[in-house]
């Protein structure tokens, strides 16, 4: 399968075009519901893992310790723990993520937790209503997007992001207004990034 085709065709393929990322250096594969789509993304991985340099996860940035203390020694401390918890409370289960951090592991390829931050820390100190504290704006998408490029500025390659649908989505985000993550990408980076909703 092609990847040269237009965003809806693309939008919702069940099989992946194999030539994905000769064409494109940003790929995001969009969740309509976190944990919903592991074995999709297990899929991906064995397919694509060796042509990607790094792989970015919508969680928020204050998880990155608690990701490399997975990575780096197999251990879930008491935050990620929480994470899944919590998670657990909304009906949701993310536990599948380990299975795909262990993939990542294998491959040695880094992770990168690149949503807004749950807890002020750094440069992440702006206060919003839900519950986050944004990087220098007042948007997710924006944090994410700024996340994603100072990444890029200094680590040029090939990026898998695994977001919500409601992030990749061109246009503004739906519940905040915002300018979404995958618009940004598009008006960035053009051709060179596309995503694909996994249904």
């Amino acid at each position: 399968m092609e990847s040269n085709m237009s965003f809806e065709q693309r939008k919702h393929i069940q099989e992946f075009p194999t030539d994905l990322f000769e064409h494109h250096d940003v790929v995001a594969l969009a969740e309509s519901v976190h944990g919903r789509h592991d074995e999709t993304i297990l899929k991906f991985l064995d397919q694509f893992i060796e042509q990607i340099n790094a792989i970015f996860i919508e969680l928020p940035i204050n998880y990155q310790q608690s990701i490399d203390e997975y990575l780096n020694n197999g251990q879930i401390d008491e935050a990620l723990e929480q994470l899944f918890v919590g998670a657990e409370k909304e009906g949701k289960s993310t536990r599948g993520l380990l299975g795909i951090l262990d993939k990542i592991k294998l491959a040695q390829k880094s992770v990168i937790c690149f949503d807004s931050s749950k807890v002020p820390q750094g440069e992440y100190q702006t206060a919003s209503n839900y519950g986050r504290y944004y990087l220098r704006g007042k948007s997710r998408d924006e944090d994410m997007f700024a996340v994603l490029q100072e990444y890029r500025e200094k680590n040029p390659g090939k990026y898998l992001l695994i977001n919500g649908a409601n992030h990749s989505a061109l246009d503004q985000h739906p519940q905040s207004g915002d300018i979404t993550l995958g618009q940004r990408l598009h008006d960035s980076y053009g051709e060179k990034f596309t995503e694909i909703i996994m249904k």
